[in-house]
């Protein structure tokens, strides 16, 4: 197995897992990555000439990269950045290189709380929009922030709705209470009718 290729797996491997693990090989595994430079062996399908630097690397989908913040499975760049504090000399080249991003995609910063990179949206969107959902779980409820990462959760909506700030559409309550709103009155009677006979 080429340098490249080890670094690319292993990074990749590290950067879809939680917790110790993350924390302790991940900022290693990046310094031994850019000692090697190994972005320099691997070509950029957008220009067919080698990665600039290592933040394009990182962020190439893989087996390219290591796909860093790719799926919602795998840490950001950001996250990444942080998890590097202890090691100025790593965390100061990523700095440096952070990949412009996507028009599309919403700007973030990333902050350590307590051990654990949490989101903060500078540009947050709506109550129910997943940048929104995304920095609530990562700074207010750790634990499921944690599980939503390592992939238990489909979705962040689902992962709001565990957390209890994310209203549950297909909740039966929910749904019984907005038909009530939307029924006639003669609906609503003979709702009321049916609620009696089940009573009985």
């Amino acid at each position: 197995m080429s340098a490249v290729d080890f670094y690319t797996d292993n990074i990749f491997d590290r950067a879809h897992k939680t917790g110790e693990e993350i924390k302790n090989d991940l900022p290693n595994l990046i310094r031994r990555a850019i000692e090697a430079k190994v972005w320099e062996s691997r070509f950029s399908p957008a220009t067919g000439k080698p990665f600039e630097n290592v933040g394009q690397w990182l962020v190439a989908g893989y087996p390219l990269g290591p796909s860093l913040g790719d799926t919602r499975f795998a840490i950001t760049y950001d996250e990444t950045i942080v998890l590097c504090s202890q090691h100025p000399d790593v965390k100061d080249l990523l700095v440096t290189h952070r990949p412009v991003r996507s028009k599309g995609r919403p700007k973030t910063e990333a902050v350590e709380n307590d051990g654990v990179a949490i989101i903060k949206p500078v540009r947050e969107g709506g109550l129910n929009s997943r940048a929104y959902i995304e920095q609530r779980l990562s700074r207010d409820f750790k634990d499921i922030w944690k599980g939503y990462l390592a992939g238990e959760f489909r979705s962040a909506r689902q992962a709001g709705i565990a957390a209890g700030f994310i209203k549950d559409g297909n909740d039966a309550l929910m749904r019984l209470k907005s038909n009530w709103n939307k029924a006639t009155k003669s609906q609503k009677k003979e709702f009321r009718k049916w609620l009696d006979a089940q009573a009985k």
